[in-house]
């Protein structure tokens, strides 16, 4: 009997589960910081991991990751994985408003493109990285500079 790939085999979302397990942490007034907490908090969510990941952000991260903890991992990760998207693009799109736009329709085509087979983004979706929320922060941070 053939078995459909589970969603962890489809989505790492490796490092999307040190966040998760850290929003968990906080809500239940413990450390999200500690390596063992963090570690058995992880192996509930991807038995497959031989050690923790752990939070290497700073504190002011964690009120972004706290409304993930209201779910269970798989759909807390398949938001963050459409969050993640959303977040890469409008950064994508911000950046090229700084630069005064793509001319034509042609150029706009090739630039989506690029943005859809652009490695580092694919990568931040992959495992579940924060890069593309840095990104679009900082796209916006940038378009409000006089």
């Amino acid at each position: 009997m053939a078995v459909a790939p589970s969603f962890h085999a489809l989505f790492a979302s490796t490092d999307f589960s040190q966040y998760w397990c850290a929003a968990k942490l906080v809500l239940a007034g413990q450390n999200p910081y500690s390596s063992e907490l963090i570690y058995s908090c992880e192996k509930t969510a991807l038995p497959f991991l031989p050690e923790a990941i752990r939070l290497w952000n700073p504190p002011f991260v964690l009120p972004l990751l706290l409304p993930f903890a209201f779910f269970d991992f798989e759909t807390a990760a398949l938001l963050w994985s459409i969050l993640s998207l959303v977040a890469g693009c409008s950064a994508w799109f911000l950046s090229l408003r700084l630069f005064q736009g793509i001319p034509t329709r042609g150029a706009r085509f090739a630039a989506s493109s690029f943005l859809a087979l652009y490695y580092p983004l694919t990568l931040c979706l992959a495992y579940g990285q924060i890069s593309a929320f840095l990104a679009f922060v900082w796209s916006v941070f940038l378009l409000c500079i006089p």
